[in-house]
């Protein structure tokens, strides 16, 4: 199924990933790839855990280094033909490493945010300063990879709602116990 997310959904994301690269500059710290889509995929979380909705998209797929949104490079990709954002990549031997510096472009003063709301912005903001001080990007990874994330195969959707669950629920002998003494 190759199904395009919203252009208001896109926009979203566009907005994020712009927010992302700005407070990353303005605060000195590095922004790479892996902590661009993870602050991305906590935030989603952390909204959808408030809203019972998803910030931006509930499409998150399972990768390699935990979930992600297929859509991130298609926004990545507009917000830099635009000159709002700019990247530099690292290469070893001819191949691309997993490390893509990001930040913000020349025209990124003209850049107008107009889909997230004072408490998406907050938030994100939040996200960004803890997730870049003291962490590297194998422990965000690393923090991302949830029983759902476990259990599910190599690009498979994962829906936020089983994103959330940390461990599956486990039903004991007491629980059985109540539910048949409810039942009586």
């Amino acid at each position: 199924m190759n199904e395009e997310i919203a252009s208001t959904q896109m926009q979203k994301l566009k907005d994020t990933v712009f927010l992302i690269c700005k407070i990353a500059q303005d605060n000195g710290l590095k922004l790479l790839s892996i902590h661009l889509s993870k602050i991305i995929f906590f935030a989603d979380r952390e909204i959808y855990l408030k809203t019972a909705q998803p910030m931006i998209v509930d499409r998150y797929i399972k990768g390699r280094f935990g979930p992600y949104l297929k859509e991130l490079k298609t926004a990545i990709e507009d917000l830099k033909t635009d000159n709002y954002i700019n990247f530099k990549q690292d290469f070893a031997n001819g191949y691309r490493k997993e490390t893509t510096e990001f930040f913000l472009g020349s025209k990124s003063d003209s850049y107008n945010i107009t889909t997230l709301s004072y408490d998406e912005k907050e938030i994100i903001t939040h996200l960004v300063i803890d997730s870049l001080q003291d962490s590297d990007p194998t422990s965000i990874a690393k923090s991302t990879y949830n029983h759902a994330w476990k259990v599910a195969q190599m690009k498979e959707k994962i829906p936020l709602s089983a994103q959330v669950l940390v461990y599956p629920a486990q039903i004991t002998d007491t629980d059985i116990a109540w539910a048949e003494s409810v039942l009586q």
